[in-house]
């Protein structure tokens, strides 16, 4: 049995107990390296960490079993006249591919910089991506599933995977992971301080490896203490330097000389004392390959689908004619349009699709109780880590199903309406147009994240009385902070005293074309949108009474009602803008024009 050391440094017992076949992280290959003070001297300490390994298929697991620590990892090809062997493939023999080297080692030629390649076979059968030194899988919410480490120099030290992706490779392959590691510390002391240490070294079988421990006594300098040392010097004699052009002829015993001495390792006297832990191992492929093999695994997730709590599982559910549908949280909408990738867009005023960017977005609708409505199959023909995720969000039902989803899935007729979403950047553009063909100058200052604040531009924003005051701060954000009220003022009535705001100018501005009072109006939801940016959530409805009138919005509406309000509000404003600009609107020439070319009802 092992004895754990009485210095913490060269105790190996942690490293011991812990495979590294039974890590989340599993080492494809490691080397890290640390050093402290110089060889020789009182304190010095070295640790080193070190594993590499081969994915070994079930027909050559025989010779794979002879794969350790000494077996090369370097990756290099086989090449001779007319054979050659591809620098990923470890052999036994030019006949026997053993395995494949999952990480190849390059050494660049003239650098002092090495590199580690990630075997591209593994990178494409996971669908993974690189992304600095991380490997990530956009498809489950761009999961890290391989990261590269590296050490002090810059140098990489590690490349580690998770398990769960290796098993579901190593299924796909038919294969295992041969793992061989190595550890070592080593220190130098004053004395032989570890009493179960002796002069010498000791070796054990334990915990599947072998351990050894050694202790050697050493000069200053490191070497062995009390060795003797021999010392050879030969030169040749026939080479005259002060000769321009020296010539050294053949080397015969006539032309050569030599001689030598020894030398005796003395001095202070210290000790050497280190350990070591060699072990193989294997790491064993899964039971099953959902993802590259596409493998069907049971799932564990489950849905309500009744109002008394009935639930059924995602696979019962996993059916193109189950004929239910499944009730949400509206807060999922949320977290789904946040992810990384996320892509949310809207298809009639009460439906749209949120998914990834580059995959089938799921259908939704939206029901008079605010929550979300979808199909369970859409729900439950998703990847499983997707079905967890949309099971958090999982409520009974109801308010029943959103029409305008039961009209485009059971009926076949689509809505003939819109989302405000869907019109806010448009009608922002039509502005900017409007305003430059018309005066030929820019009202609308560019905006480096105008596309990422317009795609937070949604009802789903308002999930309570704070989220209706952020949506509030980003449409003001594009609006009102956006004009440039120099531009507007240009074009509007002289300012009396202090020069007026962003909204009041292009407000001046549009009454030099409609009047006052009809600018005044049209401009009312964005001054309402304005001021709830910059009130405060908890104060009291009163308080935003004004505001809630401009945008047509009502104390008792749902939050995601009043955000759902609040876009159409500023749609519509930016509309009429557009359309006095355009000189296209009530009681103008053009309008009542084209009012009377209407045939009558």
């Amino acid at each position: 049995m092992v004895q754990r050391t009485k210095n913490e440094f060269l105790d190996l017992s942690a490293v011991m107990r812990r495979r590294l076949a039974a890590r989340v992280w599993v080492p494809l290959r490691l080397h890290e390296e640390e050093t402290e003070g110089e060889y020789g001297e009182v304190g010095y300490k070295t640790r080193f960490d070190g594993a590499h390994s081969i994915m070994v298929p079930a027909e050559h697991r025989q010779h794979g079993e002879k794969y350790g620590w000494s077996s090369t990892s370097d990756a290099r090809p086989w090449a001779e006249a007319d054979f050659y062997k591809p620098a990923d493939i470890y052999s036994h023999n030019r006949e026997t591919d053993v395995g494949i080297k999952l990480v190849l080692r390059q050494d660049a030629v003239g650098e002092a910089d090495v590199h580690w390649h990630l075997h591209q076979d593994l990178v494409i059968a996971l669908r993974l991506t690189r992304e600095k030194d991380s490997w990530v899988r956009p498809e489950e919410d761009y999961a890290e599933v391989v990261r590269l480490r590296r050490g002090q120099d810059g140098l990489p030290s590690a490349i580690e995977i998770k398990a769960e992706y290796l098993r579901d490779y190593l299924n796909a392959r038919n294969a295992s992971l041969r793992i061989a590691s190595y550890f070592s510390r080593r220190t130098v002391d004053t004395d032989m301080s570890e009493p179960h240490f002796k002069d010498g070294s000791d070796i054990e079988e334990a915990d599947g490896g072998r351990y050894e421990s050694m202790a050697y006594a050493v000069d200053s300098s490191g070497s062995p203490y009390g060795s003797k040392v021999a010392m050879f010097r030969m030169f040749r004699t026939d080479v005259d330097g002060g000769e321009d052009v020296p010539l050294m002829g053949p080397e015969t015993g006539e032309n050569t000389d030599g001689e030598s001495w020894t030398h005796e390792r003395g001095g202070d006297k210290f000790w050497s004392l280190s350990t070591e832990f060699l072990r193989d191992e294997w790491f064993e492929q899964g039971a099953a390959s959902p993802r590259v093999r596409g493998d069907h695994v049971p799932s564990q997730v489950s849905f309500i689908v009744e109002a008394d709590g009935t639930r059924l599982g995602a696979d019962d559910l996993d059916d193109q004619d189950i004929g239910r549908w499944l009730w949400f949280s509206p807060q999922v909408i949320v977290g789904l349009a946040n992810r990384r990738g996320g892509n949310l867009r809207w298809y009639t005023r009460f439906t749209g699709g949120i998914g990834i960017s580059g995959y089938s977005p799921v259908h939704f609708g939206l029901n008079e109780r605010g929550l979300v409505n979808i199909y369970a199959y859409d729900v439950a023909s998703l990847p499983e880590w997707e079905r967890r995720y949309w099971a958090g969000f999982n409520v009974a039902p109801e308010g029943g199903v959103s029409a305008e989803l039961l009209s485009a899935q059971v009926d076949a007729v689509v809505a003939k309406t819109t989302a405000p979403e869907s019109d806010f950047a448009p009608a922002l553009h039509a502005v900017a147009e409007r305003w430059k063909s018309r005066y030929q100058t820019e009202l609308l200052r560019e905006h480096d994240e105008a596309g990422t604040i317009s795609r937070q531009v949604h009802r789903m924003r308002a999930l309570d009385a704070a989220g209706l005051l952020a949506l509030a701060k980003d449409i003001a954000r594009l609006t009102a902070d956006s004009i440039d009220a120099s531009v507007a003022q240009a074009v509007g009535l002289p300012p009396k005293g202090n020069k007026p705001g962003s909204l009041k100018s292009v407000e001046q501005a549009l009454a030099t074309i409609c009047g006052p009072a009809l600018a005044r109006s049209v401009m009312g939801p964005l001054f309402a949108v304005y001021e709830l940016r910059l009130s405060d959530a908890h104060l009291p409805r009163a308080d935003k009474a004004q505001e809630f009138d401009l945008l047509k919005i009502h104390e008792d509406d749902l939050p995601i009602v009043q955000g759902y309000k609040m876009i159409w509000g500023t749609v519509a404003a930016l509309n009429q803008i557009a359309a006095v600009l355009d000189d296209f609107y009530p009681g103008s020439e053009r309008f009542e024009r084209a009012r009377s070319a209407v045939p009558p009802a």
